[in-house]
């Protein structure tokens, strides 16, 4: 299996069911793609997501019913390792892929950087996130190897805020020294990305929520990263 699209969602069958079509119409070799998707097992549309499923015959999709967590990283994490691709992409219900053939196109840049970055991989896709605050382009929906994900032990770390947490995860390969593989010709279509205006709003409902300090070393990561790197 080359990749694995890993989604959590609530009370959105229909935005996953899109989703799916949108993976099945881009998608060259289905065969080597695989979704899952995690939703709650108090979930109102649970039949519905699980009807649905039953439904999907032209690829691998399987979804998972779960007791509530207390972190979307913790979601991510779970179908990460529940997987089976040698690249994880987290993305949302409510997004669409709209490059044709993005399955060959983000093989071919991923495998180019793999043994220079010792299977150690980051890969952006491209979903219009602006420049919020200066520092620089970023993913709201990245792709990482599977070596990675072994050996940092999470896709998200879930001592980080949810707030943030595709941000941080950028800086961190960044610092490590990673590989930071490009693929901004992979197009998402984030049906609710919000506006410069609504997101400073946002921001400024959160107060000191948006600043909240993460509950772990960020250099003990990196170097751990670093590690991974090398070793």
């Amino acid at each position: 299996m080359k990749f694995s699209l890993i989604t959590p969602s609530r009370s959105r069958p229909n935005e996953y069911k899109q989703l799916i079509e949108s993976v099945l119409s881009t998608t060259e070799n289905i065969n080597n793609v695989e979704m899952l998707v995690i939703i709650d097992k108090d979930d109102s549309n649970l039949k519905e997501y699980q009807d649905m499923i039953k439904l999907v015959k032209d690829i691998s999709c399987k979804l998972y019913a779960v007791d509530r967590k207390n972190h979307i990283s913790k979601y991510y994490n779970e179908l990460a390792f529940k997987s089976k691709g040698k690249y994880i992409w987290a993305i949302n219900d409510d997004c669409l892929i709209k490059t044709p053939s993005w399955d060959i196109l983000a093989w071919m840049k991923l495998e180019s950087e793999y043994i220079a970055s010792n299977g150690i991989l980051y890969g952006e896709t491209n979903d219009s996130t602006r420049n919020y605050n200066g520092n620089g382009f970023f993913s709201c929906f990245p792709i990482l190897s599977r070596k990675a994900i072994d050996r940092m032990g999470y896709f998200f770390n879930d001592k980080y805020i949810t707030w943030g947490g595709d941000k941080f995860l950028k800086y961190l390969y960044s610092d490590a020294g990673a590989g930071i593989v490009d693929l901004l010709n992979v197009f998402v279509d984030h049906k609710h990305i919000m506006d410069d205006d609504t997101y400073k709003e946002l921001i400024g409902k959160l107060g000191d929520n948006a600043n909240i300090q993460p509950q772990f070393n960020y250099d003990d990561e990196v170097n751990k990263l670093r590690e991974a790197i090398c070793c």
